[in-house]
């Protein structure tokens, strides 16, 4: 299958927020005062008592630079949006692109000179995120037919020199700044789509062959044959619009192109609140770099080249994330949304404790929506370096990897006292939740006590061409690794897809100590292989019950050591929703987030 790569250069200048006023307000003030800018706010509200910041709603709020937020911001600091609900405040990592024309030779694209400065791989126009282009046929198979695979890249027949990509990329500058990327579906692993760009091409005098040589050392982590390529102009933006925006005008036109990787940084400080705040438009540029994005699961990369191959999963880190909360302590996130984001939209670990995404929505992102936990710290002892106590409900997740397939929508390593409950997830090619790390290699850590309960995951595995992907054993809860006296509980999974592999409830290699209980299972119809609504399959998987579920698929395995699959309800494929049990229409019905909810309304509105 075919994906679409296209690597776009811009800009690392910003706009500022424009005539819109921040306002701070406090306790410790006789009125309000204004800021020019959120850094400024951010400055003046470390020496007030819990101190509001109210941000402008009528335009988003550009950033220069990462808001860096630690124990001098821990005072009860409330940034909110002006206006009142449902108005969203947005905090905006990109940059506004203007002065588009009609690029030579097409009457059809659109070109934006970038200034020089940086690098990015998406764009966003009215909200939309603009697919890339994608190489053609008898480009990508050459390279899926080469003379020779090395560690260092690949030998391409004499035909090669023939193409008119080739030909532009033989000892071109332009390879440094702007690199045609490869990416690799289900290569290797059926579950991962890793990524790597090309840093030189030379064309073989003696031989005439073409030798294409890859970004290192994420080629030699690879080691696996393209699906995808496709090509950029360095100076430019070269944009095919729809009839609708052509015939508005360009100029017209929200243009964002993100340029931040990091819009918020949180480390170490505490007791601080999000509500009503919209974080949008960050990049992510590794996939670009010589380390690439070589992913093992769940985005978990290899950071480095070792030899032999590093298959320690403890080594592994978590894709980067475009807002960090590490060492954090209650830090509340409320009715925010996260969206156009091209990493991972959050990670909390580093010992953070107590951090909460309650009713947010997570709309287009590049990566898994949220990840809690990392994948190193199964041996550690402190509480305070433990991830504990953290919890993501009543949220909504919607096209969540959406470019970096392989995540899933919420994922957690190593964590403790986890709470994942009643989330909406859409339409995901991996998995809904993966929960859990390890396998059967670590057998005592600190991870337990989590809770996976009343979720709605609708629509999981998933298979699609380009601009989709076609992955492998996922599942619509994906657990690892030992959890002592872990739940997972009143979820409904609904609409399976046809991936090879895995199951809709899956407890992976070394998972143990789950009660699984009071779930659905329902459109097993959807599903066209390896259809079991219970995928339990290897001995190392030990001591799990699972109980008084309903499906309307018989179709199981438990192959597992001591573990215990009763009184479960089979209906017949294809049963209408009200037609099932009553206890499983009582589980159907309280799965998701509160039907009132801010997101359900708003996106009507």
């Amino acid at each position: 299958m075919l994906l679409p790569v296209l690597l776009l250069i811009t800009s690392l200048a910003h706009h500022a927020s424009g005539s819109d006023t921040i306002l701070i307000s406090s306790p410790s003030l006789s009125s309000n005062i204004t800021s020019p800018d959120l850094p400024s706010a951010l400055s003046i509200a470390r020496s007030l008592t819990s101190p509001t910041i109210y941000l402008p709603t009528s335009s988003p709020t550009f950033l220069t630079d990462t808001i860096s937020l630690t124990k001098e911001d821990s005072s009860n600091l409330l940034i909110t949006a002006a206006a009142g609900p449902p108005s969203l405040a947005t905090i905006s990592g990109g940059v506004k692109l203007s002065g588009w024309f009609q690029c030579a030779g097409s009457p059809h694209l659109q070109c934006a000179k970038i200034p020089e400065g940086g690098q990015s791989r998406h764009l966003i126009v009215d909200s939309r995120r603009v697919v890339r282009s994608l190489g053609d046929t008898d480009l990508t198979d050459i390279f899926k037919d080469p003379d020779e695979v090395a560690l260092t890249g690949y030998t391409l027949p004499p035909s090669a020199a023939d193409q008119p990509s080739i030909q532009s990329w033989l000892n071109s500058s332009s390879l440094t700044s702007s690199p045609p990327e490869l990416v690799f579906t289900a290569q290797g692993s059926p579950w991962t789509e890793s990524r790597c760009v090309i840093s030189s091409v030379e064309l073989m005098e003696t031989t005439g062959q073409v030798l294409v040589n890859m970004a290192q050392p994420c080629f030699t982590n690879l080691q696996q044959k393209p699906c995808g390529q496709g090509t950029s102009t360095p100076a430019y933006v070269m944009y095919f619009p729809l009839p609708s925006e052509a015939e508005l005008g360009m100029e017209e036109l929200l243009v964002v192109m993100p340029i931040l990787e990091v819009l918020l940084d949180v480390h170490g400080a505490e007791g601080l609140r999000f509500e009503r705040v919209e974080f949008a438009h960050a990049t992510f540029e590794r996939p670009n770099s010589g380390l690439g994005y070589v992913e093992q699961q769940s985005g978990a990369l290899v950071e480095h080249t070792s030899d032999p191959p590093d298959c320690v999963d403890s080594d592994w880190i978590p894709g980067t994330s475009n807002v960090l909360l590490s060492g954090a302590r209650d830090v509340t996130f409320e009715e925010c949304k996260f969206t156009h984001l091209s990493a991972v939209a959050v990670e909390v670990s580093g010992g953070s404790h107590d951090c909460r995404f309650q009713s947010c929505m997570f709309e287009d992102v590049g990566g898994a929506g949220v990840q809690i936990g990392r994948y190193d710290t199964f041996n550690e002892t402190e509480a305070s370096k433990q991830d504990v106590g953290n919890a993501v409900v009543n949220s909504r997740f919607l096209r969540v990897a959406a470019e970096l397939h392989g995540n899933a929508a919420i994922q957690v390593g190593y964590s403790k006292g986890t709470v994942i409950d009643g989330n909406h997830i859409e339409e995901v090619y991996y998995s809904g939740i993966s929960i859990g790390w390890g396998w059967s290699r670590e057998v005592d850590t600190y991870a337990g006590n989590n809770s996976v309960t009343n979720n709605l995951i609708d629509g999981f595995k998933l298979q699609g061409s380009y601009p989709d992907a076609s992955l492998g054993d996922g599942g619509g809860i994906y657990v690892l690794g030992p959890q002592q006296g872990s739940v997972m509980r009143g979820n409904w999974l609904n609409n399976m897809g046809g991936g090879l592999g895995g199951g809709a409830f899956y407890p992976d290699e070394g998972s143990a100590y789950w009660e699984i209980h009071d779930n659905v299972f329902s459109n097993a119809t959807m599903c066209s292989d390896d259809c079991e609504w219970l995928h339990i399959w290897n001995p190392s998987i030990h001591d799990i019950t699972v109980r008084d579920c309903f499906t309307d698929t018989a179709t199981q395995r438990n192959d597992g050591t001591d573990t215990v699959v009763e009184r479960i309800t089979v209906v017949e494929e294809g049963t209408g929703r009200w037609d099932w049990p009553e206890d499983a229409r009582d589980i159907m019905d309280n799965a998701g987030p509160d039907k009132d909810t801010w997101f359900y309304y708003y996106e009507e509105a």
